[in-house]
């Protein structure tokens, strides 16, 4: 039996099928990445979160915060915070909500230095405990 060594012709250095050479880093640019977190906040209590992403951030697209099945955010405050500067300072958590916005994250759009301290503060005003997850959209550094 022979053994045959042979190289498609068609095929780039990169494994991408079709002859076509994609710019690997240009692509990396363009996706984002969704960091997901989940808290439950008490009744009349209050909760600040410091929120560390899962890779150095470049750019902030915008964030969702979803409740638990049964969990009510309707009267639940919300405090975003970057490097200091509040992107949302004590709005109501349910417009943030995706099936209130109508699509994926509430777009907060915010240049990100890539050692950002992240804060997101949680002032539940009802009567019950509340679950949620707050989705974070954002490019990150290439």
């Amino acid at each position: 039996m022979t053994m045959i060594n042979r190289r498609l012709r068609n095929l780039p250095t990169n494994g991408q099928p079709g002859g076509k050479n994609i710019n690997t880093k240009n692509f990396n640019k363009q996706s984002r990445l969704i960091d997901g977190f989940k808290y439950t906040i008490n009744a009349g209590g209050t909760s600040t979160q410091t929120i560390v992403l899962s890779a150095t951030g470049r750019f902030l697209l915008g964030l969702s915060l979803i409740p638990i099945t049964g969990s009510d955010i309707t009267n639940m405050a919300f405090t975003f915070n970057i490097n200091g500067l509040n992107l949302t300072n004590g709005a109501n958590a349910n417009n943030f909500n995706p099936a209130n916005i109508l699509k994926e994250y509430f777009d907060l759009p915010q240049p990100l230095k890539g050692n950002d301290a992240i804060n997101a503060t949680f002032v539940n005003n009802g009567a019950a405990d509340a679950t949620l997850y707050l989705d974070v959209f954002y490019l990150p550094r290439v």
